[in-house]
């Protein structure tokens, strides 16, 4: 059974220019103790897609449509008291700007230990007790002093640290990860990654992990959902996804890559950019960008078909099944 399951979702904002469909049909689920991640070009609609799930977007926003069942309940038609009974204690989210995402003129140790009162009605030194356990649980150093120290006084890295240790304060059954390495040099973002998956075991939660990066998707992710203006252009296990994609979107994605030992080769590019959000193609989203594209995808837009492996692609001519360099 999943512990999350996100069914026909549509989070449209609603604009004087006219409507942008930022998340337009997209179902998914999390199971127990895996790491599904959504992956895609900025303005693909990841975010917006995690933000809906907790019921934080941002107006002119608002989900137009869809479920999100969460323990038998659908979690758009919960109140705002009863949501925020779930944000933060069962379902929580680690933002991509741990500096934008901490207050600054409080202790980072005084803001997660404010979790633990809120959510767990703890008095301030059981509050303060089970905050330095965390940051402990989270690899920080000299937790104690830590607890003491203010936001600007620490690095990117350890930002992000505490932002995990305040997500996973009250033991949640999923954990949403915008981004969470996109700010951070490549070493502290494996130390990130690696603290991420040891956390996952230790929690038994599942993971919905958001990123553009598919490098980063194939070292940590079960899962993965290509997203595209919008939909949810490809998905499988990782091992299909990343060793024989389907779309030409993923395959894009994929050839874009830096080559370890081809460093004197022209990276791959996308040809054109993501349309804009107000421009309501007909067909296929991806046909102005597409090496593939036939005079099917002009008027129609393809649904999500099978795969071998087990996948799914929304393609009329996917790639064929060879294996990338």
């Amino acid at each position: 059974m999943s512990l999350l399951s996100v069914k026909n979702l549509k989070t449209y904002f609603y604009t004087s220019e006219g409507i942008v469909k930022a998340v337009d049909d997209v179902s998914f689920d999390i199971q127990k103790g895996e790491i599904l991640s959504i992956v895609g070009e900025s303005g693909c609609g990841k975010s917006v897609t995690s933000l809906s799930i907790l019921n934080l977007v941002p107006a002119p926003g608002a989900v137009a449509g869809g479920e999100i069942i969460y323990n038998g309940k659908d979690l758009l038609k919960l109140k705002e008291k009863d949501i925020r009974k779930i944000r933060g204690r069962e379902i929580s989210m680690v933002f991509q700007e741990p500096m934008t995402s901490l207050n600054p003129v409080f202790t980072v140790g005084n803001q997660v230990a404010e979790v633990f009162a809120i959510h767990c009605s703890f008095d301030r030194k059981k509050a303060r007790d089970s905050t330095v356990r965390m940051f402990e649980k989270v690899r920080i150093p000299d937790p104690g002093r830590i607890f003491d120290s203010y936001p600007h006084q620490l690095s990117g890295g350890m930002q992000q640290r505490v932002m995990i240790a305040m997500a996973l304060a009250c033991g949640p059954s999923i954990l949403i990860a915008d981004e969470p390495t996109t700010a951070l040099d490549v070493t502290i973002q494996a130390q990130i990654l690696e603290l991420i998956c040891s956390l996952k075991k230790d929690f038994s939660m599942g993971v919905l992990f958001i990123t553009h990066d598919l490098g980063i998707v194939s070292d940590i992710a079960d899962r993965i959902h290509v997203m595209y203006s919008g939909k949810i252009v490809e998905k499988g296990p990782v091992g299909s996804v990343i060793s024989t994609p389907a779309h030409p979107y993923t395959r894009g994605l994929l050839d874009s890559l830096p080559k370890l030992g081809r460093n004197k080769e022209k990276l791959s590019v996308i040809p054109g950019q993501v349309p804009s959000p107000l421009k309501h193609l007909k067909g296929c989203k991806f046909h102005p960008r597409c090496p593939r594209v036939v005079e099917k995808c002009l008027a129609e837009e393809p649904g999500l078909f099978d795969l071998d492996g087990g996948g799914c692609a929304a393609c009329f001519n996917p790639v064929p099944p060879r294996k990338i360099r």
